[in-house]
Order: C-alpha cells, then sequence, then structure tokens
C-alpha cells in the first residue's frame, strides 16, 4: 500500500485486480501480472508489488526451498458516505434566504415543494428546478433560489470537488 499512488487511478468506480507472481527460491520476485477491468489500477499494483524491496520467505517441500505461486487480489471500494454539497451557513439559513427572496403576501396557503439543482466543482448552483403543485410558486421559488449568490461547498470524492445534485423539501406555512 505505501507504494501504490492512488492519484494516478482514474476510475471513480469500485475497481478489483487480481496480481499473480513467483517467489523464487531466493526470495525474490519475479513474474509479475496484473489483470482487471482498470488498467490504470492493473499499472499501479505492477508497480506498487514490483517497488518492494524485501525478500519474501520461499515456501518448501520436505526441506527443499522451491519456487510458488502466489495470487493477491487488490480491491478498491469508494464508499460515499452520504456526504453532499453543504451550505456554508446550513440548509435552514437557505431556506430563509429563499423565503425572504420570495414575495409571501402572494401566498395565503401553505405551499410545499421540492427544490433540486446541482451544484458544480466551484460551488455554483446550476439548473434549478422545483416542482409542487403551484405553477406559480414553482416559478417564484426557482426564481428566489437563482437570486442567492452564496456559493455551496462542494462534495468532495478522492480529496477533488466534484458535481452533485441537491433536494430540499420546501414549505410555507
Amino acid at each position: 500500500m505505501d507504494n501504490f499512488r492512488m492519484e494516478s487511478i482514474k476510475s471513480e468506480k469500485n475497481i478489483v485486480c487480481e496480481i499473480t507472481f513467483i517467489v523464487e527460491r531466493d526470495g525474490s520476485v519475479s513474474t509479475i501480472k496484473a489483470s482487471g477491468d482498470d488498467e490504470s489500477f492493473n499499472t499501479e499494483a505492477l508497480i506498487a508489488v514490483s517497488k518492494i524491496e524485501e525478500k519474501w520467505i520461499p515456501a518448501e517441500i520436505n526441506g527443499q526451498k522451491v519456487r510458488s505461486r502466489y495470487r493477491v487480489p487488490l480491491n478498491i471500494t469508494y464508499s460515499d458516505d452520504g456526504e453532499t454539497a453543504k451550505f456554508p451557513a446550513g440548509e435552514d439559513i437557505f431556506k430563509k434566504m429563499v423565503v425572504s427572496n420570495l414575495k409571501i403576501k402572494n401566498y395565503t396557503k401553505n405551499k410545499i415543494c421540492i427544490i433540486s439543482f446541482a451544484v458544480d466543482e466551484k460551488g455554483r448552483v446550476r439548473n434549478i428546478d422545483v416542482e409542487g403543485k403551484s405553477r406559480k410558486f414553482n416559478k417564484d421559488v426557482e426564481q428566489a433560489v437563482s437570486q442567492i449568490n452564496e456559493t455551496w461547498i462542494p462534495k468532495m470524492f478522492r480529496g477533488t470537488p466534484i458535481p452533485s445534485h441537491i433536494e430540499i423539501n420546501f414549505e410555507i406555512n
């Protein structure tokens, strides 16, 4: 693992490879191979194993050191910890900002909708969509969200900001 360069792996999905190699009678390693669906992972696995300088303790049969073949499965599992982009002051403050941009007097009854949008890698809100029963309310909420200039803290993946999707239940009583 110390020899692995994670930044060289291009995949963002869970990946698997199988490393095979021979431990020679003198404890050195030869014939290193890596097979799997992701070439960048296979290449890194080959490099990582070939950088190991320590000798192995060779296998023995009847007291004689013999060559032996090893098979080591490797996998990387990226877990989504549920974290998504965040509004710096919190979702409740975001909702209050939406309310302050709405013309509340236009609404006499409770209104409910779902605000959805993308937050890009720079924290900017994109592709706002509002769904609820009232077309006018949806349009007004969409306009209110688009007037908020503060950026979000983008979702991070492997230390890099990435776009993500946000859904917020929004209600005015």
